[in-house]
C-alpha cells in the first residue's frame, strides 16, 4: 500500500458504505459503524506502508473533507445522527494526534489506539443504540450500560492481541479505557480514545 493507494481505499470506504446505506437501506447508525470500523483498519495497516507523515496529511484532508461537507447529503451515511456531534470529523483528528505522538517510533501503541476507537467505541456504540436500556446520563447525552460493556470485552480482546505478556494489566487496562469512553460525550472520545489508549499502553507495557 503506497501513498495512492491508502487515498483510494479511505475513499473507497466511504463511497462504499455511503452506497451500501442508500442501495440497501442500512441505517444511518450501523453505516457510521461499518465506517468507522473501516476505517480503523485501514489506519492500523497504513504504518506498515507509508509513512507517519503520510497518514497525518490524508487524515487531516479527510478531516477537511467531512467539516467541508457537513451540510451536504454526500457523506450522510456517517454524518446524519439526532446526537449533537462532530464525532465524524474527531475521528480522522485522533488519528491524527495518535500518529503526530505516537509514530514513527511505537507503532503498536499507535496501531492498539486506533483499534480501540475504530472497533471497541463503534461495537459498543452499535450495541448500545440496539438494544441498551439501561443508561447513564452524562451532560445530557446517555449512555448505555450494554454498550460499556461491549466496549470493555473489544477492547479486551484487543489487548490481548496486542499484549507482549499476560500480565494483569491486560484486564486493567481495558476498564481504565471503558470508563474514559463513557465519561466523553458529542463524539469527543473518537478525538481521546487514540491517543489515551496509545500512551496508556506504553505505560502498562
Amino acid at each position: 500500500m503506497n501513498v495512492t493507494i491508502f487515498i483510494i481505499a479511505s475513499f473507497a470506504l466511504l463511497s462504499i458504505v455511503e452506497v451500501f446505506k442508500r442501495k440497501l437501506k442500512i441505517s444511518n447508525d450501523l453505516a457510521r459503524r461499518l465506517a468507522h470500523i473501516g476505517a480503523g483498519l485501514i489506519n492500523i495497516a497504513a504504518p506498515f506502508f507509508v509513512s507517519h507523515l503520510a497518514i497525518i496529511v490524508v487524515n487531516v484532508a479527510f478531516a477537511g473533507l467531512l467539516l467541508a461537507s457537513r451540510n451536504t447529503d454526500y457523506f450522510s451515511s456517517i454524518q446524519t445522527t439526532k446526537r449533537r456531534t462532530y464525532g465524524d470529523v474527531y475521528f480522522p483528528l485522533g488519528i491524527i494526534a495518535a500518529a503526530v505522538i505516537l509514530l514513527p517510533e511505537n507503532v503498536a501503541a499507535f496501531q492498539y489506539g486506533v483499534a480501540i476507537m475504530g472497533i471497541s467505541d463503534a461495537l459498543a456504540g452499535l450495541v448500545g443504540e440496539r438494544w441498551g436500556k439501561k443508561t447513564v446520563s452524562i451532560l445530557g447525552t446517555p449512555k448505555t450500560l450494554a454498550g460499556a460493556l461491549v466496549f470493555y470485552v473489544s477492547s479486551l480482546v484487543i489487548t490481548l492481541l496486542f499484549a507482549p505478556q499476560l500480565v494483569l494489566a491486560v484486564l486493567i487496562l481495558p476498564l481504565i479505557l471503558t470508563a474514559v469512553e463513557f465519561m466523553f460525550v458529542y463524539g469527543l472520545d473518537n478525538l481521546v480514545l487514540p491517543v489515551v489508549s496509545g500512551l496508556l499502553f506504553l505505560t502498562f507495557f
